[in-house]
């Protein structure tokens, strides 16, 4: 463990060395400590990991339901993709559960300066 982080340490380091000065990466690394990033990074990931537990979920219920429950899901499916309609649900659903996981984080996602940058970043 903690030869993993002194590598990333030192990789952190390299690249800052051989980034432009004032360039906005670079001033994005001083804008959040090392325990800053570590703990909305464990954060995020303790979210994301809900989530697949979630679907995971999900996917044992979907599977337990009757054949003919299942296929009401396929409603509206496209005659030459049959699975399309499923597909489509399915992401739906995931989503769904998503924006759920989401929602029970929030309240700790708004306590960490650098989760709330990196999700409004990436959102």
């Amino acid at each position: 463990m903690r030869l993993a982080k002194r590598k990333a340490d030192e990789l952190e380091e390299t690249i800052e060395e051989n980034l432009p000065e004032g360039s906005e990466h670079a001033a994005k690394q001083v804008k959040y400590s090392n325990e800053e990033i570590a703990e909305g990074t464990a954060l995020v990931s303790e979210m994301l990991k809900a989530w697949a537990e979630k679907k995971a979920d999900e996917i044992e219920l979907d599977s337990s339901m009757p054949s003919n429950t299942q296929d009401s899901a396929m409603n509206g499916a496209d005659e030459e993709d049959p699975g399309k309609g499923a597909k489509a649900e399915r992401m739906k659903k995931e989503m769904i559960l998503l924006k759920q996981c989401f929602e029970e984080f929030k309240p700790r996602l708004e306590k960490s300066p650098w989760a709330m940058s990196a999700l409004l970043e990436t959102y």
